[in-house]
């Protein structure tokens, strides 16, 4: 993550970092290079999380565009996502709508 960016845009309140393989079916990832050039919201909802332990250690995940990627859990490499929980997204929703 670029750090000048978040010096000058703080992170959306609803959703917080978390490791790769924590990462679970339903749950929002933020595009966060569009959010870091724009400050537009775009969220991936994650249709299919499949976490691949040893020896590979990796998530293999399909999103609500049609898209997959397969990223590396190791603790080791930090990959690290802005991501939200289905209920997170869902008080986002509400504070949007009120």
């Amino acid at each position: 993550m670029n750090a000048d960016a978040t010096a000058q845009r703080p992170m959306p309140t609803a959703g917080k970092w978390r490791p790769a393989a924590a990462l679970k079916q339903d749950w929002q990832i933020l595009k966060t290079k569009d959010y870091e050039e724009t400050g537009e919201q775009h969220w991936l909802t994650i249709t299919l999380a499949m976490q691949i332990t040893r020896p590979l250690r990796v998530a293999w995940l399909t999103f609500d565009d049609g898209t997959r990627a397969s990223v590396p859990t190791d603790p080791a490499e930090g990959y690290e996502f802005f991501t939200r929980t289905p209920a997170e997204a869902e008080r986002a929703a509400k504070k949007t709508r009120a």
